[in-house]
């Protein structure tokens, strides 16, 4: 029964910090945009911050899944929530000093927290047992849907707050991390690792790659994100320049 308990926390764990997680990457995709066109003279940069948003996780995957072998998954999600935190106050810091290089480099922060956090719902099928495995799956994934209501929500509510527009918001994604950081440290996992059969039978990474299954992968979740950060950074940007304020776009 207390092993059933275990289980059950680790995966409402996994599944909140999941939500937190999505909740800081869709605020910094709705208001990044915004608030770097403030920041830079050229408008055609403005969109370079949710670029580093996206940069940051694609750096971070594999380094953060060699952390997590061999230091544990709770040590690896830990250090992803302070990244969100420095992430955090050097797109605030960026904002208060008007210094768009620095507001940038923040978000490629906030996108490595996302290359720690995506190994969630992977630690919740290593939590659970074989009748639960794939519930505790669908429930960490489920709970980014939240974000999609948080992470607006998050950014209109903070947006005012401070001296600075958009201050508040970056301040508050720091928060967040700390919250999540604090969160998943309260997780009891076993530590992944590669026992010498199953190094033996690993296929290389060379024709995993080329492999069909992963190309499609790769080429339906590209265009599919294409899709998501284009409507998420365009569409606010066309609509202030309709003159539309942020209540609106």
């Amino acid at each position: 029964m207390n092993e059933n308990r275990r289980m059950i926390a680790n995966v409402g764990v996994l599944a909140l910090a999941q939500a937190l997680l999505l909740t800081t990457v869709v605020g910094g995709m709705a208001v990044s945009a915004l608030a770097g066109r403030a920041l830079v003279a050229d408008p055609a940069l403005a969109t370079m911050p949710v670029a580093a948003l996206l940069v940051g996780p694609f750096l971070t995957s594999w380094p953060a899944s060699m952390f997590m072998q061999r230091f544990g998954r709770r040590a690896g999600f830990i250090l992803g929530g302070l990244l969100a935190v420095i992430g955090g106050a050097l797109a605030a810091a960026g904002i208060a000093e008007r210094d768009f290089w620095l507001f940038t480099v923040g978000h490629l922060f906030i996108g490595a927290f996302q290359g720690f956090g995506n190994y969630y719902r992977f630690a919740a099928m290593e939590a659970a047992d074989d009748r639960f495995r794939h519930r505790a799956m669908s429930w960490v994934i489920a709970a980014g849907v939240v974000a999609a209501f948080a992470g607006p929500a998050l950014a209109h509510a903070t947006r005012p707050l401070g001296p600075v527009e958009f201050l508040g918001t970056y301040a508050a994604m720091a928060v967040l991390g700390i919250v999540s950081a604090g969160i998943v440290s309260r997780l009891s996992l076993k530590r992944p690792h590669v026992t010498h059969a199953d190094a033996a039978s690993a296929r290389p990474l060379g024709r995993i790659l080329s492999s069909y299954p992963v190309i499609a992968a790769v080429a339906t979740g590209s265009i599919g994100y294409a899709v998501m950060i284009l409507a998420m950074t365009a569409t606010p940007l066309a609509m202030s320049d309709c003159g539309l304020g942020m209540e609106q776009s």
